[in-house]
């Protein structure tokens, strides 16, 4: 892959795109898990709040776990589309790869 980017063609590693796939699915399962190690660890706490204040965590808490929930969602369906992507980009190179292999030269 060349240095300067900015030659206006599209350069494709299909290597880093699965990677970066892949990791977008661990980091996804990696944030699931502290947050539900920090909201065990709050349990303990939350069992002595009363009132207004366990309400109002109760509330934030769940806010909280609906955009994790989002996040990884979000992180999921962008990994799917650029898994997608690179599959589309690897079909193009192999139809484009042949159509040359019909062209031939001579009689």
């Amino acid at each position: 892959m060349p240095d300067n980017l900015t030659d206006g063609f599209i350069y494709v590693s299909y290597a880093h795109a699965e990677t970066a796939v892949e990791d977008m699915r661990l980091q996804t399962r990696e944030i699931e898990k502290i947050i539900n190690s920090l909201n065990e660890e709050l349990r303990v706490l939350q069992r002595s709040w009363e009132g207004e204040d366990r309400q109002a965590y109760n509330e934030k808490q769940q806010a909280w776990n609906q955009a994790v929930t989002n996040m990884g969602n979000w992180l999921n369906r962008n990994g799917e589309t650029l898994n997608e992507i690179s599959n589309l980009y690897r079909q193009s190179e192999k139809n484009q790869m042949q159509g040359w292999e019909g062209v031939k030269i001579g009689r």
